[in-house]
């Protein structure tokens, strides 16, 4: 850190405040928590979730030309991530005001449709000045670290606010919204403390700024390359949203586990991440990210399987794998190559409208598998003959498990971006990452 430019070192010291301002507010643990006690189904959450990412997307798909020239991205990340943190306030008033579950989810999903409107956009700008102040050279590896402090504050803070809230949890509505009341604000904010920091960075020069137009939106879908990504982008958004969307209701409520245990769980594989996560960063400037990919889809689905079985054995094997689809051993290598491709891939002139659209991708996966696994979940869950819901999950991530192997075949027509790789070759190629991050062993 002591050897990094003073712009990228604000860089990073943006991203570990923000990350533990957002640590309860943008957390589902907590958030799947406050709509369990709003009594909300399998359904209702699927409708929440789906259009929460789907529409602030395409929101910040059509806005990418414009964002992308008025030089305005350390203010739109500044005070765009204000709003995101203290916004979600608003979901613990909804509970004395609001009787009908209708209304309810009709609310909640306008509060979260609009908080994610703000941040979306921000990490567009986020993204262009993460690339103006990070060297070529070492793209994948900063990449990989940032992702690192952008997650492990927020997750082993998680640790004692979900125990706090866990005493919480059986008393009086009142005592519990109560409770997530402070916990929001207390973490809240220091992302004032985060926006001071982006707004030191300077400004781009203005003959940097890309010339963009309306029209310029679709060309990320034109470019033959980057279509085959974001194909694969998007059928991963589907099947990680089918399991993330209805992870913590299925581990609170199937499973019995605790939300500390959760936390504590999540915590040790973001911990885990910070070993694996410059493994993939180096692999990845190493020998391109489509060589890779490949290997990290099989570990996601291994990770997904693991959870038709019963007990922490089984859910430990997924966090270990693939914990929220973009951690664990595996889980981590699928976001970061993702990102390191995005990055790579994209038209260098057109940056703003390729990031836009890989991020309205994930949105519209995001959605298609929310939406439509909560129906499915729910239809699943009210089958008489299942008694217990824990039959009804397996079939579920059953499914999501065998939708791996349509990623694998999305991940296998990627145009590459370094030459193919032999197994041995590979083989050699992480050998040598490994022992350059962490030594020989002997």
């Amino acid at each position: 850190m002591a050897n990094l430019h003073p712009n990228l070192k604000k860089i990073y010291s943006f991203h570990f405040f923000n990350n533990i301002a957002i640590s309860v507010v943008a957390n589902f643990l907590f958030l799947d928590r406050i709509f369990l006690q709003m009594g909300l189904n399998m359904q209702q959450f699927g409708v929440i979730k789906g259009f929460a990412y789907l529409l602030p997307m395409a929101v910040n798909l059509l806005l990418a030309p414009y964002i992308g020239k008025i030089n305005r991205d350390r203010e739109i990340v500044g005070i765009g991530y204000l709003i995101r943190v203290f916004m979600p306030l608003l979901f613990l008033l909804l509970p004395s005001l609001i009787n009908d579950k209708t209304v309810m989810v009709s609310a909640v999903t306008t509060i979260l449709i609009t908080v994610h409107i703000f941040p979306i956009i921000s990490n567009n700008c986020i993204q262009l000045l993460v690339r103006e102040n990070v060297p070529t050279n070492t793209l994948g590896t900063h990449l990989s670290w940032i992702t690192v402090v952008w997650t492990l504050p927020g997750f082993l803070l998680a640790i004692p606010l979900s125990w706090v809230l866990d005493r919480h949890t059986g008393g009086t509505d009142q005592e519990f919204y109560r409770t997530m009341f402070i916990l929001m604000l207390s973490t809240g904010l220091f992302e004032i403390i985060a926006s001071i920091i982006i707004m030191r960075l300077p400004r781009q020069h203005a003959e940097k700024r890309p010339d963009l137009h309306f029209k310029d939106i679709l060309l990320p879908f034109r470019n033959e390359r980057f279509k085959k990504l974001l194909r694969a982008i998007v059928v991963f958004s589907i099947l990680n949203s089918m399991v993330m969307a209805f992870i913590n209701p299925y581990l609170l409520n199937v499973q019995g586990f605790s939300m500390l245990f959760i936390s504590i769980v999540s915590a040790v594989v973001s911990l885990l991440s910070i070993l694996i996560l410059p493994f993939w960063g180096k692999l990845a400037d190493l020998v391109g990210g489509k060589n890779i990919y490949t290997i990290a889809v099989v570990g996601l689905a291994i990770g997904i399987f693991a959870l038709l079985g019963k007990g922490v054995v089984f859910i430990l094997i997924y966090a270990l794998f693939s914990w929220g689809g973009s951690r664990g051993l595996f889980g981590s290598g699928i976001y970061s190559t993702q990102q390191f491709m995005v990055f790579s891939q994209s038209q260098e002139d057109k940056r703003p409208v390729f990031y836009a659209a890989s991020t309205f991708i994930l949105g519209f996966g995001w959605f298609f598998g929310s939406f439509f696994g909560g129906i499915l979940l729910e239809w699943l869950l009210n089958i008489q003959k299942f008694s217990d819901p824990l039959t009804a999950y397996r079939i579920f991530f059953g499914i999501c498990g065998l939708g791996c192997m349509v990623l694998l075949l999305f991940s296998r027509r990627l145009i590459a971006d370094s030459k193919k790789q032999t197994v041995r070759e590979m083989g050699i190629a992480m050998y040598r990452t490994v022992r350059t991050l962490f030594g020989r062993v002997r």
